[in-house]
């Protein structure tokens, strides 16, 4: 039977609609820095196939590098369906796969990858299976994520290795001067912020810094001998129940059950496929204009300094905490302290006087987390001409941000001063 003409013509359109989306390579839509909503409602699935698993039902994205970093691109947060991301640099029709997952974070995904400025990466959204719906991407620079209440920092490393490799190659990390260790939990406070804040979402199994010493004269099966890589005191446990059991009599090994609960493990578990790193470090500098205005979060924005003071280092990053969620802002820096209450009809005050330099490239997202986090580039701080920052120089940062308490308007976070070496 023929269908009539008007409904014919609809179905021609709705096709259409669904064809004429960036539903192959070539017609990849630019992805910015933030976040974008998708839809793979109506997508075909392109070649070759995914490198990760059955996904189809794919649409395309490029993304241009806007400086030369590690960038991650997130679908963790939003998204309706089982999605699958992959990373490929080249052309269309020349691609080489970079980096591909399929349930990082729960059902969702994530990819980390480094590229230089200018750079182009295209991304492959689909779904495993061929599953489709609508989502978010969220894409930042990849930086360990800040923790204000303890002034920790805490990284996921997306790898199924055993627990003795996962040890070894948390050790060998550092951030901001900082060596790394897998991650030891103090708290109720601080298991919850591993297990859901870091991804936004669920974590599920991980490897964590907990392990069973053999040797300790507390040691008894299942539940004697357990002690942090650190040697901190053990005091705080979340075993999940009937745990630990020391199933098979070899599980020796710490590591979150799929829930914000402990398993005990044996040395490699074909289930945990990542593993938290925890990097432990105070701030630099000396805070000032400080308390600052309270802002919608109903607390007040804070700054913080890590890394190195030294000026030849070039390892400077300023963090921003304690902002209201996915709002823009910036930092800024500048040679002398100042207090000018409510510039330009913000309910902040901004403590440092001209000439101002805005040491980020452009407006950042302050995301889920309420952070704004960027490295420095100290050998040109962006004043007219640029300056390098030498030893014996004290310079002064802080953060503009928007808010919307009580008006949609803008607000400052503390600011920090810094003698560099």
């Amino acid at each position: 039977m023929k269908l009539p003409l008007r409904l014919a013509l609809a179905a021609l359109a709705t096709t259409s609609l669904a064809l004429a989306q960036n539903n192959e390579c070539s017609g990849a839509l630019p992805l910015p820095m933030g976040t974008t909503a998708f839809d793979t409602t109506g997508a075909t699935t392109s070649s070759p196939p995914f490198s990760c698993g059955s996904g189809g039902s794919d649409i395309w994205y490029v993304f241009t590098a806007p400086t030369s970093d590690t960038f991650r691109i997130s679908a963790c947060s939003g998204t309706t369906f089982d999605s699958v991301l992959q990373v490929y640099s080249g052309a269309c029709g020349a691609l080489q796969p970079v980096i591909c997952n399929n349930d990082a974070c729960g059902l969702q995904s994530w990819v980390v990858f480094t590229a230089n400025a200018g750079d182009q990466r295209y991304l492959r959204v689909g779904g495993a299976g061929g599953a489709t719906g609508s989502g978010t991407l969220r894409v930042t620079e990849d930086f360990p994520v800040f923790n204000p209440a303890n002034g920790h920092y805490y990284e996921i490393v997306q790898t199924n290795v055993d627990w003795n490799t996962a040890e070894q190659m948390a050790a060998a990390m550092v951030y901001q001067g900082m060596a790394g260790h897998l991650v030891t939990i103090a708290d109720a406070a601080e298991d919850a912020f591993v297990y859901t804040t870091l991804s936004g979402a669920a974590l599920g199994n991980a490897w964590l810094g907990g392990y069973q010493d053999m040797n300790a004269a507390s040691y008894s099966e299942p539940s004697g001998g357990w002690t942090w890589v650190t040697g901190e005191p053990f005091s705080y446990v979340n075993w999940t129940a009937g745990e630990p059991n020391d199933g098979g009599g070899s599980e020796h090994f710490l590591g979150y059950w799929p829930a914000d609960e402990w398993n005990d493990y044996a040395l490699f578990s074909a289930n945990v496929g990542r593993f938290v790193v925890e990097y432990e470090g105070g701030s630099l500098g000396t805070s000032y204009c400080d308390p600052a205005a309270v802002n919608s979060t109903g607390a007040f924005g804070k700054l913080s300094a890590g890394g190195s003071a030294t000026a030849a280092d070039n390892l400077f990053v300023l963090t921003a905490f304690d902002l209201p969620q996915n709002q823009f802002g910036y930092f800024i820096a500048g040679r002398t302290q100042g207090f000018i209450p409510q510039p330009g009809g913000s309910q902040g005050n901004l403590c440092i006087t001209i000439p101002l330099a805005r040491v980020i490239a452009s407006l950042a997202s302050s995301g889920a987390g309420g952070q704004l986090v960027h490295q420095l580039d100290l050998t040109a701080i962006p004043l007219s001409p640029p300056v390098a920052v030498v030893a014996g120089d004290t310079w002064n940062f802080q953060a503009w941000y928007r808010d919307v308490n009580p008006n949609a308007t803008s607000n400052f976070t503390t600011a920090r001063a810094v003698t560099f070496q």
